[in-house]
């Protein structure tokens, strides 16, 4: 295993951060009944840089691939890059959630739907135009 003060090692616990608040912000996107198209959108696209950032954890955890990492001086800015770029996505998707879970009501079912409020605190739902 990698030393816990190294790139490789701090790079897979910002993935873990990362992993599980998107994996949160999908699994709330799924149980939204008619989601807007930008946040089904945003949803899955989530999902699958899940898959991207899920194989570079793995490969990381491999003590080989870590190794470079860690000891590779032309690497280290990359990781160091990613570990960046990943942490404030980690962010950008916990403020996303959150706002979307401010906007959201919860139906008996479980199921949820979005809604806007106005400056009076007035929800209104949000629903795709009938043409």
């Amino acid at each position: 295993m990698a030393d816990p003060l190294s790139i490789s090692a701090s790079v897979i616990a910002v993935i873990t951060t990362f992993l599980q608040s998107s994996q949160a912000l999908v699994d709330f996107v799924t149980t939204v009944r008619n989601a807007p198209d930008e946040v089904q959108a945003i949803a899955a696209d989530t999902a699958a840089f899940n898959a991207t950032v899920s194989s570079l954890q793995q490969s990381l955890r491999k003590p080989e691939v870590a190794s470079i990492a860690d000891n590779d001086e032309s690497v280290k800015p990359t990781m160091k890059s990613i570990q960046l770029a990943l942490s404030n996505s980690d962010g950008a998707l916990k403020s996303l959630l959150g706002k979307l879970t401010h906007l959201s009501r919860s139906s008996s079912s479980g199921r949820r739907s979005l809604g806007t409020s106005d400056r009076f605190g007035v929800v209104y739902c949000v629903v795709d135009p009938i043409i």
